[in-house]
């Protein structure tokens, strides 16, 4: 690789009329410098790729950020080498050594105390729109949690929250009122100003039910946040409670899922600096669509890797037991496509139109149950991730009678009823028919 630097001097020499001559050696055998160079684009700010939260139910996740772009390390090779890599691999083991070092310092592996220290003393981030592209407020909760993780503020804090976030949920299940202690370990008493800083409130759908590529589209709208006491004095070896009331932003298009956040500024009289983040959603997570109904088809295991649909009226020869099954059977298969996470998927067995089958049958006759209106043979928990293939085995242990058949595939929505079908998306396969041999 060629610096910067390195290429501006051979400019100014090929302008200046003289000849580079360059020596070009294979990489495999070449001798490596490593090369170190100031970060004066994108230093300390989030990775344009790094993974967005909140969790499905609306807690803060990710905790807090830490360094894992561009970074050099050890890497394995048959007599060790570096090497520069992004990603959580990085990361993940700078938040472990840390983890490791305030444990140590503090003298607890407790991790909800480890958890909550880290957090807190983290440093919140503005936000990076990638190409050189910053903006003026905050980076979300949802992005960057507390902040840039700073190892020894969260060793030697002697402030310690009773929580590492807030979460005041969607708007069907409102937490108006949160809560929170400020404990400080220190000999003298402290006193805390309190201040609400609001992050950027960003949309997590436009005109699809899957989320967003990053940039998401920024709201303007944050939330308000109102404090009793704007100033609490906590004694020393002692603990103080604070109740804090959110407001939700307004203005916002619910629907949209738009995702508000922010942090709790604390600012101690002792010099101290901490902060809460928060977050919510200004809309209803049980209204959203969790289940691709239209991507939602039954196809077949040999059609991988791309999963084309199944022909209309498929038949699928399968063994009469797994023991007889070959490599060349072909399974049926359901691709289930998740928009958003959902608490409950199933997959039913249904026969088709009553179908049945003169052929005999001489296995065990599967259970037959009712699930929400549904008639079905019991019902078949997929496995993996998005293809699921089906060998004629129900959720009993019991192969399903030769027949017609669909697939029916239920997905509850977030929050939803498990006992109300109001609460699902649901579709149905083509049909197909099986046999045994």
């Amino acid at each position: 690789m060629t610096s910067a630097a390195q290429g501006a001097e051979w400019i100014r020499l090929l302008s200046g009329g003289s000849s580079v001559a360059l020596n070009i050696v294979d990489p495999e055998v070449a001798q490596q410098y490593p090369v170190s160079a100031p970060n004066t684009a994108t230093g300390g700010f989030l990775s344009t790729y790094t993974s967005w939260g909140p969790n499905y139910e609306l807690e803060v996740k990710q905790q807090f950020s830490a360094p894992g772009g561009l970074i050099l390390s050890a890497y394995p090779l048959d007599l060790g080498a570096y090497a520069v890599l992004s990603g959580t691999s990085m990361a993940c083991p700078l938040a472990a050594a840390v983890y490791a070092l305030v444990s140590e310092v503090r003298g607890t592996l407790d991790p909800k105390v480890l958890e909550n220290v880290i957090s807190a003393t983290a440093n919140p981030q503005i936000f990076n729109a990638g190409a050189g592209k910053t903006a003026d407020y905050l980076a979300p909760v949802q992005q960057q949690g507390g902040g840039l993780i700073q190892a020894f503020d969260a060793a030697y804090t002697t402030t310690v929250l009773s929580v590492s976030s807030l979460s005041f949920n969607d708007t069907d299940n409102f937490v108006d009122t949160a809560n929170f202690t400020i404990t400080n370990l220190a000999d003298t008493e402290v006193t805390y100003t309190l201040s609400n800083v609001p992050a950027g409130t960003f949309y997590t759908l436009s005109t699809s039910i899957f989320p967003d590529p990053f940039v998401n589209e920024v709201a303007p709208a944050v939330a308000d946040i109102e404090f009793p006491q704007k100033e609490v004095t906590v004694p020393a070896s002692g603990s103080v409670t604070v109740t804090i009331y959110p407001d939700l932003p307004v203005g916002l298009d619910g629907s949209r899922l738009p995702v508000y956040s922010g942090y709790i500024a604390m600012n101690g009289s002792d010099g101290s600096s901490l902060s809460l983040p928060y977050l919510g959603v200004a809309g209803s997570m049980i209204r959203a669509t969790v289940l691709d109904t239209a991507n939602t088809y039954l196809t077949t295991t040999k059609s991988a890797p791309g999963y084309a649909p199944a022909p209309g009226n498929a038949t699928f020869t399968l063994p009469a037991s797994n023991a007889t099954a070959s490599n060349g059977t072909v399974y049926p298969a359901v691709v289930v496509s998740l928009a958003l996470g959902s608490p409950y998927v199933r997959m039913d067995v249904v026969p088709y139109k009553n179908s049945t089958s003169k052929a005999p049958w001489h296995h065990r006759k599967p259970k037959t149950t009712e699930f929400l209106g549904l008639k079905t043979l019991e019902y078949y928990v997929p496995r993996g991730a998005t293809v699921s293939g089906w060998d004629g085995l129900l959720a009993d242990g019991a192969l399903a009678p030769p027949g017609t058949y669909q697939l029916v595939v239920s997905a509850l929505h977030i929050f939803g009823d498990s006992t109300d079908l109001a609460d699902y998306d649901r579709v149905a396969t083509e049909p197909f028919t099986i046999r045994y041999q």
